[in-house]
């Protein structure tokens, strides 16, 4: 249901322009389609299973990138007091 919400389109939903609001009668209009109980399980096992791979490649990559910024630190500071030559 979360994730249904969050995909949720509200922008017929809102009113105002200088300050966008969403309000309750607004919200209770908003249309949320609910499949069974197995499919909905279905689908949170599924998007649970992608989400945590995808957090797992997140952090390999912002591993990385660290690495990638250490070895930039290391490599001014030799190139700055002379130890190697660019």
């Amino acid at each position: 249901m979360a994730h249904a919400l969050e995909a949720a389109n509200y922008r017929n939903y809102i009113t105002g322009s200088a300050q966008p609001k969403l309000s309750q009668e607004n919200l209770q209009a908003v249309k949320i389609p609910v499949p069974p109980l197995s499919e909905q399980q279905s689908i949170a096992t599924y998007l649970d299973t992608k989400c945590s791979e995808i957090d797992s490649l997140i952090a390999i990559k912002q591993q990385k990138i660290e690495t990638l910024k250490d070895y930039k630190k290391s490599v001014i500071y030799e190139a700055v007091t002379g130890k190697i030559t660019v």
